[in-house]
């Protein structure tokens, strides 16, 4: 399912989110999603509190993505990236000297501690129409040192597709003017915050300062989401025979090789798509355009892409970080992620959503601690419309990247897949089905096939349907509503063509 298509449904859906305790900022175990309330571009942040530490003096501490980065990262995640605030301070973390994410819960109040002011952030979530406080910061580049804030009403509303109680809270530079004025906090009494300032602006706002507003989004707890839906594994990866990706590959050897920057292009014409319930193979028709223009083509090449590598990055973004794997099998190499940016497709009837993956320099190494070589560093690129879009690597002195700056998706081009090339694409993939969408039946173009063996995966890459082609075509009746893979099984990979049964 697509973008577009998850968010409308999920704006669509009635159903009410399992209820948590009243007035919470961020609820624990919902998965929040903002965006930013003024920009000319989208992007989404993520708030997860998911795990919880009492004070033995009274109180608790919540922390963000806590117990996920645990449960990927196994005990490397409490010895090394935990206490990547010190190397990689993020933005909405606490003072370096503390564990990174966490805010403070005792009694009615919420604290939220920075190294930049001795004085803290804090919020009354049960605060009475009416009741106002001042938060002051002695971070030293300020322009004024108080904020107050005010809760002036309270409301029923609806958002997201649920009713609830909302409350409002303005806010106010004290004793000037300022944009801050002009934000407020809106704050839900069962799903969290619906609209907020992010809470370092309270205590870090200098004459230069621009304040921005949050809002949500989209919301998940307990599998019920509403709004916005986060991608996973299946929404990056899903081309199809007959999608073309144009790659340009830049090159600087650096002064130890020597040798002037280069360019070399690749045209992966996709001929063949398996996807299964652990990877996705693209079997492609490649034409490598090298720096000296020779071209070289390597039919039947295969682009390999498997979930277990990927979850981690996927469910970690936006704004976290995970480990991964990186050319030594010693070290795990860390990655941080950008917000999730959004923008309309090419063909203007879906959204896509791109996370940017970098990892600057630090790893663990096999006892999980945290080290760094400040002449490596990694960056991945990923897009819903063409899955991996982008790597690059920089190793003190050279410097290599490869980006997708063309291709051609169920039909839709986006720039010149030609470029670079000079050679005709090969024919289309030797099988086609029709027609698709699908409501009955599915037809083959090559009467070849007769008599083979086939299977039907759901977009999960579960097999839902098995059988042999026969000359009345493949019954697809029964199938539910979705995005499916008929695959044809034959010698080496066999064909596939992907279809939707409506």
């Amino acid at each position: 399912m697509n973008n577009l298509k998850q968010l409308l449904l999920g704006l669509a859906c009635s159903g009410a989110l399992p209820l948590v305790a009243q007035w919470e900022l961020f609820p624990l175990g919902q998965r929040s999603f903002f965006q930013y309330a003024a920009q000319n571009t989208l992007q989404v942040e993520m708030v997860l509190m998911d795990s919880v530490w009492e004070d033995p003096q009274g109180g608790r501490y919540l922390f963000n993505k806590r117990s996920f980065r645990r449960a990927q990262a196994g005990n490397c995640a409490a010895y090394g990236l935990e206490h990547m605030a010190t190397y990689y301070p993020m933005e909405g973390t606490l003072d370096m000297t503390l564990v990174m994410d966490s805010i403070f819960e005792r009694g009615d109040t919420l604290y939220f501690r920075s190294g930049y002011s001795n004085t803290p952030f804090y919020f009354l979530p049960n605060a009475a129409v009416g009741q106002s406080w001042i938060i002051s910061s002695t971070y030293p580049g300020n322009a004024f040192s108080d904020i107050q804030v005010s809760c002036t009403g309270i409301s029923e509303e609806k958002f997201l597709g649920v009713s609830d109680s909302v409350k409002t809270y303005s806010l106010e530079a004290v004793g000037t003017n300022d944009p801050i004025d002009d934000l407020q906090f809106r704050l839900s009494k069962a799903h969290g915050l619906v609209e907020y300032v992010p809470f370092i602006h309270f205590l870090i706002h200098p004459p230069s300062w621009e304040p921005r507003s949050f809002r949500l989004i989209g919301m998940e707890s307990d599998g019920i989401s509403h709004g916005y839906k986060q991608p996973g594994f299946t929404e990056y990866f899903h081309l199809a025979a007959g999608d073309v990706l144009l790659w340009e590959n830049y090159i600087d050897p650096g002064y130890i090789v020597q040798g002037p920057p280069y360019y070399e292009y690749i045209r992966d014409s996709i001929t063949n798509a398996l996807i299964t319930a652990d990877s996705v193979v693209y079997t492609c028709y490649r034409v490598y355009t090298h720096a000296d223009q020779s071209v070289t083509l390597h039919p039947g090449i295969t682009r390999r892409y498997y979930k277990f590598n990927c979850d981690g990055f996927f469910k970690a973004a936006p704004n976290d970080i995970a480990k991964g794997g990186l050319l030594d099998t010693l070290y795990q190499y860390i990655w941080g992620s950008s917000p999730f940016g959004m923008a309309i497709s090419p063909d203007g009837l879906d959204t896509l959503t791109t996370c940017n993956f970098s990892s600057e320099e630090f790893f663990l190494d096999n006892e999980c601690m945290l080290a760094g070589s400040p002449d490596l560093r990694h960056g991945l690129r990923f897009n819903t419309r063409e899955g991996l879009v982008g790597t690059s690597e920089w190793s003190n002195p050279s410097t290599y990247s490869s980006n997708v700056i063309a291709s051609r998706i169920g039909g839709v081009e986006y720039g010149d897949i030609s470029f670079g090339t000079g050679i005709a694409e090969p024919a289309e993939p030797e099988v086609a089905i029709h027609p698709n969408p699908a409501s009955d039946r599915l037809f083959l173009t090559n009467a070849g096939l007769g008599g083979s063996r086939y299977i039907i995966l759901d977009a999960f890459g579960r097999m839902v349907q098995r059988g042999t082609l026969a000359q009345g075509g493949v019954v697809v009746q029964d199938l539910p509503r979705g995005i499916y893979v008929l695959h044809i099984q034959g010698t080496g990979a066999g064909m596939s063509a992907r279809f939707v049964k409506e």
